[in-house]
């Protein structure tokens, strides 16, 4: 989610500028009803974080994998493919 990476409070003008390189060469999914509707069933169900349940439920609709350091909180979630960096 665009919006928890530039929410760190570490993150760095050089990191922002390599995220937004970064954004340029993926796709970036959206976040509609359907899936916010989901990523609220997930964060009731597993009580994980408001952002945390909106990637969960943006990987789950599209079938993606999630890409984290915080794989501990998204094995919570069953089905949800995770990448651990």
């Amino acid at each position: 989610m665009v919006a928890e990476f530039l929410s760190f409070p570490l993150a760095g003008e050089s990191d922002i500028y390599k995220f937004n390189l970064f954004l340029n060469e993926v796709e970036v999914l959206d976040f509609e009803l359907p899936i916010a509707q989901m990523a609220g069933k997930i964060r009731r169900e597993y009580k994980v974080g408001l952002a945390d349940a909106a990637i969960a439920a943006t990987a789950l609709a599209y079938g993606a994998s999630v890409v984290t350091r915080n794989a501990k909180d998204f094995k919570k979630v069953a089905g949800l493919k995770i990448i651990s960096i």
